[in-house]
């Protein structure tokens, strides 16, 4: 099921489009499974997820030494925060009232998306016999910000700046919550069962891939699924953005 708390952040809008963009074999195996996959936040790419600001640690560490005057133990008050983020599984979108090609380039190489939306997502792990949360993501300057501490989530909710552009909402698997203790969860990971009718409002596809493109329609339709296929508007924007590769806005 999926568990309100009122620790994090919802969206303003219950109905707030989120996108998942990924390539082809990652849809299929979603479809096919009708799972969705969770990785560990601590293998995520960014180096600092779940980890503590440079001046937040600082200031534990002042805390935590005027306390006990041991440095090596207000190290290991430190440490011992910081492990909390091995026991978070996270599960990633992208917050937009339409396509992205920001997206599109970064993390689908150009393949395809799924569109839902925040009630979606909510009532799409009704099946689900562990709790599933989501949050937006707060971003703050990880060399220069401070971040609240005393609860778990405030540094599993934040990234660095230079990834605000994602506009990321995240699901969350934590693994020690009183439901999740009797799910056997892998290294890397976990896959979670979600119903694809509920969670899929429209798969969204890149028509230059035409048979990675029908094998898709075919697995939908297999699977009964009441979604939306649509093609992409990518290929137009990217040939607008090479042909004019110096115009305002090109990457």
């Amino acid at each position: 099921m999926y568990r309100e708390n009122a620790t994090l952040t919802r969206p303003s809008n219950s109905l707030q489009p989120l996108w998942r963009y990924l390539k082809f074999e990652r849809l299929t195996d979603l479809i096919s499974t009708e799972s969705l996959y969770f990785r560990r936040l601590s293998l995520m790419s960014d180096q600092w997820e779940g980890l503590l600001t440079a001046k937040t640690s600082a200031a534990l560490f002042r805390h935590f030494y005027d306390l006990y005057h041991d440095a090596g133990i207000a190290n290991a008050q430190i440490e011992d925060y910081e492990k909390h983020r091995e026991e978070f599984y996270v599960n990633c979108w992208h917050m937009n009232d339409a396509e992205s090609y920001l997206m599109w380039k970064v993390y689908a190489d150009r393949g395809c998306a799924i569109e839902t939306s925040f009630e979606r997502i909510r009532i799409a792990f009704d099946g689900f016999g562990g709790e599933v949360e989501g949050s937006v993501v707060d971003y703050i300057d990880y060399k220069r910000e401070r971040m609240p501490v005393g609860n778990i989530y405030q540094s599993v909710m934040r990234k660095d700046l230079p990834y605000k552009d994602e506009r990321e909402f995240r699901l969350l698997f934590w693994q020690h919550s009183l439901a999740n203790q009797k799910i056997e969860v892998g290294f890397e990971g976990i896959k979670i069962g979600i119903n694809l009718n509920k969670l899929i409002a429209r798969i969204w596809l890149n028509p230059q891939f035409e048979e990675s493109t029908r094998e898709i329609v075919r697995l939908v339709e297999a699977k009964g699924l009441d979604c939306e296929i649509c093609n992409s508007a990518i290929n137009e924007v990217s040939r607008k953005f090479d042909a004019n590769p110096r115009s305002e806005g090109a990457f």
